[in-house]
């Protein structure tokens, strides 16, 4: 996904640290993100960043007293992002950066903006934790867009509203069964994945993730503020359906198969199938591959003292 970044240029400094915790999604080929910066000598400054707008499919605009101020930020770049929203072509995602009176201006005060709760990002105790929040926002947009194979018009999303109003029963075989087994631990596996990449731009916090094998992985994770507190955890895709999960997990390192602390089993009800987490902590609702892993990622950071705001 194209994003184009939109800020004015006195924030420079919070346009760098964004870059930076973007790199784990741009590792994994899930972003593009253009600014001006990549704006080469003899190119026509206002005609490149005019097909640049054209050619996006995600605008980050980075919102401080700056950018508010900015008419050309304001005028061109955010208009133009903005009827793209509108139409359907695109999507305006605010970064709030700085306290600001954003919500006076109409077209912002509309809009769903991160981090979390559009708290600012220079009122965080920790700005680390402020732009993870801002990434696993535009993850969730970007699994989102992928599950549409790409942004919706309104007709689409006339049509997609009125699908959401029925529910078709459907019998899930064997097949379907391994295969959403499959995808599930491939998409826990990935988040696995980003979120160690993200741990490691935070200060005092370590991570490393091992790919054991095409059916298993591990991850470390050390908290240097507490005395090098590790956590660890290992995830593995049973080979054969058990009574004891799908995929299994347990908080040790290298577990060997067949131990463990908890699992996620594959089920299903008359229209969907889902996943039910099971172990130590038993629960009956249905859970998506997204947010199976952010369970259980959660779990894991716990062990070394670190809670998602």
């Amino acid at each position: 996904m194209k994003a184009f970044i939109s800020y004015c240029h006195k924030d420079e400094n919070i346009l760098n640290d964004l870059k930076t915790h973007l790199t784990g999604l741009k590792r994994n080929g899930l972003i593009e993100a253009w600014f001006d910066h990549q704006i080469l000598p003899g190119d026509s400054i206002d005609q490149t960043i005019k097909d640049n707008l054209k050619n996006s499919d995600l605008f980050l605009l980075i919102i401080t007293p700056d950018f508010i101020a900015s008419p050309y930020c304001m005028d061109t770049e955010m208009r133009y992002a903005l009827n793209r929203h509108d139409k359907g072509e695109a999507r305006v995602i605010p970064i709030i950066a700085e306290p600001c009176d954003w919500k006076s201006v109409t077209e912002l005060s509309r809009l769903k903006a991160l981090p979390k709760d559009a708290q600012p990002i220079s009122l965080w105790t920790n700005t680390n934790l402020a732009f993870l929040s801002i990434v696993n926002g535009l993850r969730d947009i970007i699994q989102y867009q992928t599950n549409t194979n790409n942004v919706p018009s309104r007709f689409q999303e006339k049509k997609m509203d009125v699908s959401k109003k029925y529910q078709i029963q459907k019998d899930f075989d064997q097949i379907d069964k391994t295969e959403f087994k499959k995808q599930s631990f491939n998409a826990i596996k990935e988040f696995f994945k980003d979120s160690i990449t993200e741990i490691n731009s935070i200060d005092d916090l370590h991570g490393a993730f091992d790919e054991i094998d095409s059916l298993s992985f591990g991850c470390t994770l050390v908290n240097k503020k507490m005395a090098n507190k590790t956590a660890y955890i290992t995830v593995r895709s049973a080979k054969n359906s058990t009574s004891f999960g799908d995929i299994q997990f347990s908080f040790t390192e290298h577990a060997p198969e067949g131990s463990m602390n908890g699992w996620f089993q594959v089920s299903s009800d008359d229209y969907n199938q889902f996943l039910l987490r099971g172990g130590g902590s038993l629960s009956n609702k249905p859970l998506t591959s997204q947010e199976a892993a952010e369970n259980l990622w959660n779990d894991f950071i716990t062990h070394v003292g670190i809670k998602m705001p």
